[in-house]
């Protein structure tokens, strides 16, 4: 313990009246308040169990169950042969530690990315305040990352898909913040305080390309929504969107492809793909012998129709998804699926708040992740 005339070691007791007040408690207590009185630092070494007991004029044996108590309630570290140090789960938080998600929080998926970037920032004592998006209410993108730059939040992470938009760097105080772009975001512009860990989407589009030539199969049907549809037919790989890789990829190679789109059945935007269509495509000459979904979400639907319909044809046809979600996981999902690989990106996107918050200046190059094939069951033609 360090000595000094502002951090004495002296530890000021309690007048504890209550004939019920255990010694142990009193003890305990004690102990609590020298430990997170503003005096006290991280790390800070206590004084002996001998010393404290003298202190406190008690025995060793109840100091040393306050301080089991202690460390099990995280404020204090007992290191064997080196001493009892103060942990850092009780210095104070301050703005410096909220960091701001601006983030989805409904949607499956992304919920889980959200929850693993909790998770992550609370190991190493953040805090992590949700912004959540949500479009329908007006509360999109744009929106939230500027209500966010009028807070007081010095770090910000921003999921997305799509470009980000610059011109919230333009608002009073962003550019004292620092903003982590995570996930899918076009850009090959640079800003200071804008870092960025991407999802690769060419790896995982050329991912599924090779897996599926090298099965053998030389057409396949791509299954996904209009908009990932429009965004295949459009041809603009430089958009960030994995299927337009995976068509480049796949064209280059010799390989052909079919397209079929699922389509909303309700107001809450239930997808189903017209049977009939798909069936359709499988009996044709020359069919397409495997199935690329564009979600994992396409991927069930046409691995079901092809388990009720017609499933002597279903263990002949290979079904790959995108996105390996955790319902696919939990269901025993049948088909193989490009996982996102999230964990390495909350990683990489924490490392950085950590360098932030440490006073460093990280690299500013975009950081792409490369997701992982997880292969569950394929037929080779």
């Amino acid at each position: 313990m360090k000595k000094s005339a502002q951090r004495p070691n002296q530890i000021p007791t309690k007048s504890f009246t209550g004939e019920r007040e255990s010694k142990a408690r009193r003890i305990y207590e004690e102990l609590k308040n020298y430990i997170t009185s503003p005096e006290r630092e991280i790390g800070d070494r206590l004084l002996s169990n001998r010393k404290l007991a003298a202190m406190l004029n008690v025995s060793t044996f109840p100091i040393s169950q306050a301080l089991q108590r202690l460390e099990n309630e995280g404020y204090v570290e007992l290191r064997n042969g080196s001493g009892t140090y103060i942990a850092s789960r009780h210095r104070s938080l301050t703005m410096a530690d909220v960091v701001s998600l601006c983030m989805h929080s409904k949607d499956h998926l992304w919920s889980n990315l959200l929850t693993m970037f909790m998770e992550a920032l609370a190991e190493h004592g953040k805090i992590g305040s949700l912004v959540g998006i949500d479009p329908k209410k007006g509360s999109g993108q744009g929106e939230v990352i500027r209500r966010i730059g009028y807070s007081e939040s010095k770090i910000m992470v921003v999921q997305g898909s799509g470009h980000f938009p610059y011109s919230v760097f333009d608002l009073p105080g962003m550019k004292q913040k620092t903003t982590i772009a995570v996930f899918s975001w076009v850009s090959e512009s640079t800003w200071p305080g804008l870092y960025r860990v991407l999802h690769d989407v060419e790896a995982g589009g050329d991912m599924v390309a090779k897996h599926l030539w090298a099965q053998g199969h030389r057409k396949v049907m791509l299954v996904g929504t209009d908009t990932q549809i429009a965004q295949i037919e459009s041809d603009r790989p430089d958009q960030g969107y994995p299927a337009c890789h995976f068509r480049h990829k796949w064209e280059s190679m010799g390989g052909e492809w079919t397209k079929l789109a699922s389509h909303s059945t309700n107001i809450l935007h239930h997808h189903e793909l017209d049977e009939k269509a798909f069936l359709k495509q499988l009996k044709a000459k020359a069919g397409p012998t495997a199935i690329f979904g564009l979600r994992d979400y396409e991927a069930w639907l046409a691995q079901n129709i092809l388990l009720h319909r017609k499933p002597a044809q279903a263990a002949n046809l290979e079904v790959v998804g995108y996105g390996n979600t955790e319902w696919s996981k939990a269901g025993n999902a049948s088909f193989s699926s490009i996982d996102f690989n999230f964990e390495t990106i909350v990683n990489k996107a924490i490392s950085i708040i950590d360098q932030v918050s440490e006073g460093r200046t990280p690299a500013n190059d975009p950081i792409l992740i490369k997701p992982k094939l997880v292969i569950r069951n394929h037929s080779k033609k």
